[in-house]
This record gives structure tokens, sequence and C-alpha cells, in this order.
């Protein structure tokens, strides 16, 4: 089903810049990116405890859900205000058609929270299936959406803004309507009280936390200090580097439970192993081939106009083996009980990337927007190899 979601992805991603050539494809991804970063900070990984407590006791559920419809108001309100402030920081004074349709994109907030809060009580209950082919509605609406106007030739910034956040919305409320009917019947008294749910919240968030890949904080900085235009170039290429670091994010859900499960320190390290020695060598597998071919692919797919994005694709290519090798690490670790154990790894890796893009200047080779991403995961991921390494040592 993942695999089907980055397919779906890839498609609606070439149409939508095609349709709108590099700079509002660029513009674009600032203003859905925007949205969605301002909540899965401001979220503190509520919906995380929501369906941790769910599984826990999922009698309680719709009474859980009643628990937490305050803190869900506060955060909705507070991070709406944020992103209108943010939305007029990018787009005040720009061109009508800029600013519309950052206009539109306001109520991001609130479908998705109305989202998330769905799918972890969804999840909660055990509905893995139902969550699966509701997180697939989204982007299947919206591929499908866009080939109206793909269809016509013709399209605005405004008019592919709204099909997102009309995709968005109704993959939401379909999702709150299933949420609804499986939690309203589960209503015994909960045994967690709010501020317990709180505090597993800040907790779970802080093993969440990864600002480059969670966040996107590498699109945002290089849409805002290099160019929209660059940014467009550079969601392209990173279109075909979804692929490797998918196997990382795959394999690193198999690895945590597998891992957790052994009670015997060396077969942990040796399952350990496995798993990264597999990533590796099926990332190497689908990246280096697609490094030699994507600047064939690119072009072809996108258009010619999106020709100069080759090179930071490549460049993305090498960075998603790292990042997804740091992705089945951190995962492993989990499953020997110190998730926080790659919290380093990340800092370092967004401390690179976030002062290097500052000091490549205003108007950087794209060339080098790629390498200054690929440098700063693989710093992060031999940090985090090297305390992998130290706490095996340490094991035996």
């Amino acid at each position: 089903m993942a695999l089907g979601t980055q397919a779906v992805q890839v498609v609606s991603g070439v149409i939508a810049a095609r349709l709108l050539g590099p700079t509002d494809r660029g513009y674009l991804a600032l203003l859905t990116v925007i949205p969605s970063s301002v909540c899965q900070v401001g979220a503190l990984g509520v919906s995380l405890s929501f369906c941790h407590f769910v599984a826990s006791a999922p009698g309680s559920a719709w009474s859980l859900a009643q628990l937490l419809r305050r803190t869900a108001l506060v955060q909705v309100t507070v991070l709406t205000l944020a992103h209108v402030v943010a939305v007029i920081a990018l787009v005040g004074g720009g061109e009508a058609g800029l600013v519309a349709a950052g206009a539109v994109t306001l109520v991001s907030v609130p479908i998705s929270f109305m989202s998330e809060y769905s799918l972890a009580g969804i999840q909660g209950v055990g509905r893995f299936q139902l969550v699966n082919v509701l997180r697939l509605m989204s982007p299947v609406a919206y591929a499908v959406l866009l080939l109206f106007p793909a269809v016509a030739g013709d399209a605005s910034l405004l008019l592919v803004a709204a099909l997102v956040v009309l995709a968005n919305g109704v993959a939401a409320a379909v999702a709150a309507v299933y949420a609804r009917r499986l939690l309203t019947a589960r209503n015994e008294p909960p045994q967690v009280s709010v501020g317990q749910m709180r505090a597993f919240a800040i907790r779970s968030y802080a093993g969440y936390f990864s600002p480059l890949e969670a966040f996107k904080l590498d699109q945002i900085l290089v849409g805002l200090v290099v160019s929209p235009a660059a940014l467009g170039y550079y969601v392209a290429g990173a279109a075909f580097a979804n692929l490797p670091r998918f196997f990382g994010s795959t394999v690193g859900l198999i690895a945590a439970p597998a891992i957790s499960a052994e009670r015997d320190p060396a077969r942990q390290s040796s399952k350990l192993v496995l798993f990264t020695g597999a990533t590796t060598a099926l990332t190497l597998a689908v990246a280096l081939p697609l490094i030699g071919l994507v600047g064939y692919l690119l072009p072809l797919l996108f258009g010619e106009d999106f020709r100069a994005g080759v090179p930071v694709a490549q460049w993305l290519l090498v960075a998603s083996v790292f990042l997804a090798i740091r992705r089945v690490l951190a995962n492993s670790v989990r499953g020997f009980g110190v998730p926080l154990l790659s919290a380093p790894s990340e800092v370092l890796s967004t401390a690179v990337f976030s002062v290097g893009i500052f000091l490549l200047g205003s108007d950087p080779e794209l060339s080098s927007v790629g390498a200054l991403f690929a440098v700063s995961n693989g710093l992060g991921c031999a940090l985090l190899a090297f305390r992998v390494a130290m706490l095996l040592r340490r094991r035996t």
C-alpha cells in the first residue's frame, strides 16, 4: 500500500510540474509543505498518544477522544494563526494568483488535524487495512482531479492549490466519518487522564522528531533561501529519491518489532546487521541505476523545463542511500529500547544543511544544494552508525 501511495504521488507530481513549470511548482511545494510542517511541529505527538491509549483500551476509545477535544481545539486555533502569519510572509505583496493560492490553503491545518486524529483512532482500534486505504484516498483523489486541467492543457497555481486542498478535505471527511462510527460505541470510562496522555505524547514526539524528513525542512529552506524555482527543480529530483528511501522506511518498520521480540543480545545484534545490510544492498541496487538514468528520465517525465534539476536529482539519490540506512538503524535501536540514540545524528544533519544553505548564498548552483543535502545526511548516517557500533560493543 505504501508503494502504491508513492507511485500515485509520482504521477500527480509529474502532472503538476508539467502544468505549472518550475517556479509555480516551487510555490505549490511551499504552500503545501508549510502547513504540513506547522502541524507536525505543533501536534507534539498527541495523535500518537491517542493511538497508543486507544490500542491499550479500545473500549474507551470515544471517551479518550472526548478528553482530547479541548487540546485539539487549542492546537488547531494556534497553529492556524501561525499558518496565516507564514502565508502572509510568503505571498504578501505578490501577484494576485499567488496571494489567492495562499489564501485557499489556509484551511489546511484544520483538515490535517481532522485527518490525523481520525486515522489515529481507527488505527488504535486495530483497523489497519482501513487506515491504509484511507491514507491512499488523498493522493489518489488529487491525481484524479489533476487529470481535468491536464486534459484541458492549462492550469493556474490557484487551481492546483485548490485541488490539493479539496483532495485532502474529502479524504479527511471520509476518515472522520469512519472514525466516528468505529469509536462512538466504545464509551467506557477512560483509565488515563488528559495530562498522562500529553506527557506520553511529548515522550513519543522526542523519539519521532526528524526535521529534514518529517518536517521537510530542506524544501522550506531551499524555497525560502534560494528561490521557488530552485525548489521546483528540487522536488522534481526528490521524486526519484523517494523510492530508495522507501526501502529504508519499510525495512525499519519490520526491524523494530523483530529486534525487540528477541531476548538474546547476540541475536538482536545479528538482526540489526542483517536489516542494515539488506537495506544497504536494496537502496544501492535502486539508486545507482537511477543516478545514471535520471538525466534521461527527469526531462522525459517532467518536461524539458526541468532539465536543470538533473544534477540535484543525482545528489538526492546519493543522499537517499544514507537516509535509508539511517532510518533502519534508528528503528533498529528502538528495538533495543534506546529510541533517542539517533537524536544526535538528526540534529547534526539538520544543523549542517541549515547552516550550509545560508553559506551557499542566494544564487547557488543546484548541484551544490544537492551535494549539501547528501553530505549532511552522510555525516548524520556516519554518526549514528558509530553510536550503534559502540552500543553493540558494550552489549557483547
